[in-house]
């Protein structure tokens, strides 16, 4: 999909020439803009941007997305609590969803993977959770699967609430630090600009670690189940 996006994004600039549409310049003004028009809501706006985020979660609208808005919208740290507010509204309407329309339509939709997944789950719900946030954050089948699974409400949101923090403050300060040197007029690339490679280095240390640990743990109930 990435791919997909990033080459229909090349084409469209070679044959449309929208680049111009885009400089840095008209960016800033947009995000100026923006910034200055929520303003005018108050304590309203973000209030108002965690129900939007939380009804994006439920129609599959990809979480980063959600998180880098507010960011431009909101700035750092309103934009960081805004985002997190709507990431775990999401989660707790997608559950009240899940648990309306009942088990049977999401069973429908996923089969044995809710029948594999309850009985990984029966022990350690809240590490479970935790574990499956980390590996796959906010994934629109994680997510209906949690809803009706037999985790316990508070599990769900106090393990995505751990699972997804180290996510959600990486992204945030990365797109606060776009935000900044777009501002500055600043070069976007992390070779010039080590400030923004150090988010995307620990980011990237996160995940070898996680994965480390996640191999050591296969083995460890490989050779026990042996």
């Amino acid at each position: 999909m990435l791919a997909c996006f990033l080459a229909a994004a090349v084409i469209l600039q070679l044959k449309l020439d929208i680049g111009q549409y885009f400089t840095g310049k008209t960016i800033v003004v947009t995000i100026t803009t923006i910034r200055s028009w929520a303003e005018h809501f108050g304590l309203w706006g973000p209030l108002l941007f965690v129900l939007a985020g939380a009804i994006a979660l439920i129609i599959m609208t990809p979480p980063l997305l959600i998180i880098y808005l507010s960011v431009i919208v909101f700035g750092y740290v309103i934009g960081g609590i805004a985002s997190t507010l709507a990431l775990l509204g999401g989660t707790t309407l997608i559950y009240l969803t899940g648990q309306a329309l009942g088990r049977p339509f999401v069973q429908g939709l996923f089969g044995a993977r809710l029948a594999r997944m309850e009985e990984r789950f029966s022990r350690r719900e809240l590490l479970n959770v935790i574990y499956l946030r980390v590996f796959f954050f906010l994934s629109p089948w994680t997510n209906w699967l949690l809803c009706v699974s037999s985790v316990r409400y508070r599990n769900v949101l106090l393990g995505t609430l751990l699972g997804t923090a180290h996510n959600i403050v990486l992204h945030v300060w990365i797109g606060g630090l776009i935000v900044e040197l777009l501002q500055s007029g600043r070069s976007l690339n992390p070779i010039k600009t080590p400030q923004l490679l150090i988010p995307i280095v620990i980011g990237l240390a996160i995940f070898v670690v996680v994965r480390i640990v996640d191999s050591l743990h296969r083995r460890r109930q490989s050779s026990v189940s042996s």
